[in-house]
């Protein structure tokens, strides 16, 4: 396979995982933490090495763990709140994935210095985060915009926290003296600046190591991000030397890598240093995106009150032609709903998700909360309805001469049988609508679609649901390509075979070729998250896997005429 091929398809290859919440996950906390601990000494006593006094403190922690865990209720005294959701799903799967996202990156990067050394390393990870628990008010109505900024604020604090005990293990060990690996002009002027904005932390510092100074930069990252962490929330105040966005604490950590290979100490670069800094570029400050999901007739709903009252248009009672004009028109017009007094709390609370979505990008950057994903999606209009009251909170504009910005993906989501049949000409008509266009356009040209497979197999069966995701994925990869966009595939895909369950990367192998990006984005339901997520090792492998089969399909140039030839042979049968 020539370099260049390679290079290619690892620019902006994307692994992107989403977690959600699931009721046949009813495990308590507690109760997976002793089954944690069980596995962890599972694995330390079969070591071949152990002396007999260690095997026997193993042995006897293992039984005090089991029967512990014997002796514990496995019923919840009360049924689970979204952010008791929340907090068990997201402590599920960041203990393993901060640890296993910079082995990964790291293994990559040894194959290609032995396979294709004149490549490098890449650029960027390539895993994305994404995460439902506090954001699907479709999936559970007692998800509110509250429970969203609570969600955001709960993910902010675990991944500070996070960055921060990383950070400042290595400050401690980091041991290099300023003669021997002299630190770079940008290295030492950033330190100064550190110095004004932590006066005391600087003085002690300079008692305790003054030769040091990549020690001082780490440990001034660390202080930084503890400040960060406690000042969150509070009334909107940042105390004096918190960052105050990720791309500060990625800015820094990249001053300290710059300065050591530009004296020669790469190997240290390339260490624990490296780790941070694919972890930093990763989950940021958010964790993981949290994706918003609302059924679409909650937005009919809202924009047909809001029409009522406001302009005397019945809304409801429209056409589809007739409702994607008028949409076109309030979107141009710069629509606003910021006075509500007039509306009921159903509408507000629509209107409220939007406005906690502007609060969690502005505190913790944009991909901390920007995807829209639309269920029941079945008309142009239900993107349409999302971008006028995304809009009208200021997450996106057209401007009356055709330009747009946007920080939020839309995603429709189709998950039955007629929405199914018809996905590619839906889509083809979304992308007609120069309003709509527009912002695609201001999002990269990358349209993300979401496929449905829990309901689809319910509402068409086995073999018909899975024979209409396949046709699917070939109509929209088409629709895309007529339009100029790159299409971003969603898998809804639950742990059991009727909800798309199986092994991932033989279901990537198995997609038609003109559908395989260079991103696979699936949902991970509650119910696989602890077997998949909750021990590094596994969590490892089954990234790996993915990973693998997204490139092994990416980079097979005879895939396509040998799916095209199966499709006929399917469409005869």
């Amino acid at each position: 396979m020539p370099a260049r091929d390679v290079a290619a398809t690892l620019e902006g290859l994307v692994v992107w995982p989403v977690f959600t919440a699931h009721p046949t996950e009813a495990r308590r906390v507690t109760v997976l933490r002793h089954l944690r601990r069980v596995a962890n000494l599972l694995v330390q006593l079969a070591s071949q090495e152990l002396r007999l006094s260690e095997r026997r403190w193993l042995t006897r922690q293992l039984q005090q763990e089991t029967l512990l865990l014997w002796e514990t209720s496995e019923v919840r005294a009360q049924a689970p709140t979204p952010l008791d959701e929340a907090s068990s799903v997201l402590n599920s799967f960041l203990d393993s994935v901060y640890e296993v996202v910079p082995r990964i990156q790291s293994d990559l990067s040894s194959a290609l210095c032995e396979h294709y050394p004149e490549l490098g390393s890449p650029a960027q990870p390539c895993f994305r985060f994404g995460s439902w628990v506090g954001g699907d008010r479709d999936g559970n109505p007692n998800v509110t915009a509250v429970i969203t900024e609570s969600t955001l604020a709960l993910q902010r604090e675990l991944i500070l926290a996070r960055h921060e005990q990383a950070t400042l293990e290595l400050a401690r060990g980091f041991s290099v003296d300023a003669n021997r690996v002299p630190p770079s002009r940008e290295l030492l002027e950033s330190l100064e600046v550190d110095r004004a904005l932590l006066p005391d932390l600087a003085r002690a510092m300079n008692r305790a190591y003054p030769n040091e100074v990549y020690r001082q930069k780490l440990r001034v990252i660390s202080e930084r991000l503890r400040l960060a962490r406690e000042s969150a929330g509070k009334d909107q105040t940042r105390a004096s030397g918190a960052y105050a966005s990720p791309d500060e604490y990625r800015r820094d950590l990249a001053i300290v890598d710059r300065s050591l290979r530009q004296a020669g100490a790469s190997s240290l670069a390339d260490g624990s240093l490296a780790d941070i800094r694919a972890n930093a570029e990763v989950f940021g400050f958010h964790l993981a995106t949290l994706e918003v999901r609302q059924d679409s007739a909650k937005h009919e709903a809202a924009i047909a009150e809001a029409l009522s009252i406001r302009q005397g248009v019945e809304y409801a009672r429209l056409d589809e032609s007739r409702r994607v004009d008028l949409l076109r028109g309030l979107i141009r017009s710069g629509w606003q709903l910021s006075d509500r007094h007039d509306l009921t709390a159903d509408t507000i609370e629509v209107l409220d998700t939007f406005d906690a979505m502007v609060a969690g990008q502005r505190e913790l950057g944009e991909r901390a909360c920007d995807t829209y994903i639309i269920s029941m999606a079945e008309s142009a209009s239900d993107t349409l309805e999302v971008a006028l009251l995304a809009g009208s909170s200021g997450l996106c504009e057209v401007s009356p001469d055709g330009s747009a910005r946007s920080s939020i993906d839309i995603v429709p989501i189709f998950e039955q049988v007629r929405p199914l049949r018809g996905a590619g000409q839906i889509l083809d008509e979304m992308l007609a609508i120069p309003e709509y266009r527009a912002l695609v356009r201001a999002r990269g040209d990358v349209q993300q679609v979401m496929l449905g497979y829990s309901d689809s197999n319910k509402d068409g069966g086995f073999l018909a649901a899975n024979w209409l995701l396949y046709k699917a994925h070939r109509d929209l990869a088409e629709a895309c390509s007529r339009h100029g966009v790159r299409l971003v595939l969603f898998h809804g895909r639950g742990g059991a075979i009727g909800r798309g369950g199986g092994q991932m990367g033989k279901a990537i192998l198995s997609q038609p070729r003109a559908a395989i990006g260079r991103a696979i984005k699936f949902t991970e339901q509650g119910q696989v998250v602890f077997a998949r997520y909750s021990e590094p090792g596994i969590a490892h492998r089954h990234l790996e896997q993915v990973a693998s089969a997204l490139l092994a399909a990416s980079l097979d140039p005879e895939a396509i005429a040998r799916q095209e030839a199966a499709d006929s042979r399917w469409e005869a049968t």
